[in-house]
């Protein structure tokens, strides 16, 4: 993976959280003391940005660091909670094979839209 490929996962995660918050690019800009220009060249992976930067970001958004750099992306709920971390939420009480049944749902929707393929590999 590339610099440039890398910067347009980060920008893209930044636009989804920031876009699913419903802020503008303006109110993300001063709740970081940066330009709107700046935060726009991020968002379309143009610029990278520092640590710190991300950090004010992650915090703002409640969003592990970590998940801006999902290449799939992550998408935030309604609630602003990020996907992943509802799903888990929900399915805390589940048993293994109830959790089976989920993951080759998932699985099956996805196979379906041509994204992906899975191995029984990839469990372990």
């Amino acid at each position: 993976m590339t610099d440039l490929s890398l910067m347009k996962i980060i920008g893209n995660n930044i636009r989804n959280a920031r876009i699913t918050k419903g802020m503008k690019i303006d109110d993300l800009a001063n709740v970081l003391g940066v330009s709107a220009g700046y935060v726009g060249l991020i968002e379309r992976g143009k610029r990278g940005t520092t640590a710190s930067t991300l950090k004010k970001i992650s915090t703002v958004f409640d969003v592990p660091i970590g998940d801006f750099f999902a290449e799939e992306g992550f998408i935030l709920s309604e609630s602003g909670t990020p996907r992943h971390e509802l799903i888990r939420s929900l399915t805390v009480d589940f048993a293994d094979p109830e959790l089976d049944f989920v993951i080759s749902i998932i699985r099956n929707y996805r196979a379906m839209r041509g994204n992906i393929s899975y191995s029984e590999d990839d469990d372990k």
